[in-house]
């Protein structure tokens, strides 16, 4: 259970980081 809930952050983490850049440079 953990090892999915550490992939699953992971994955969007890059996500999060791409859309925090964007609301920054907004």
């Amino acid at each position: 259970m953990s090892v999915s809930s550490f992939a699953k952050p992971k994955i969007q983490q890059p996500s999060r980081e791409k859309v925090d850049r964007l609301l920054l440079f907004s």
